[in-house]
């Protein structure tokens, strides 16, 4: 298994950004940002990470006609960091108006 050095230092740099704005009370006052990471390293691991950020707290995915009342887990997602990835992660992502 072969680790990605710029990916791990995109996410050092997120993870920097998200703590100094939470750590800064003038620039977003009243909110809390957060996040999770997860590993999509290779075109065939993008589809779990993206079912888990669609799920809800009980892990399911509903079938619905219409998404634009459905809230899952996440509210935007930022990555994958290659153009692959990003288009397979975009065309799910899509499907539930999640921005990417």
């Amino acid at each position: 298994y072969e680790m990605k050095v710029l990916g791990y230092n995109l996410m050092q740099a997120m993870r920097f950004a998200v703590e100094e704005i939470n750590n800064d009370s003038s620039l977003l006052p009243s909110v809390l940002l957060g996040y999770e990471m997860v590993d999509t390293c290779y075109l065939s691991n993008n589809v779990q990470p993206v079912l888990y950020f669609l799920s809800q707290d009980d892990y399911s995915l509903p079938i619905q006609e219409d998404y634009s009342h459905y809230v899952p887990r996440v509210v935007a997602v930022i990555g994958p960091d290659n153009s692959d990835s990003a288009i397979t992660v975009a065309h799910f992502l899509s499907l539930f108006l999640l921005p990417q």
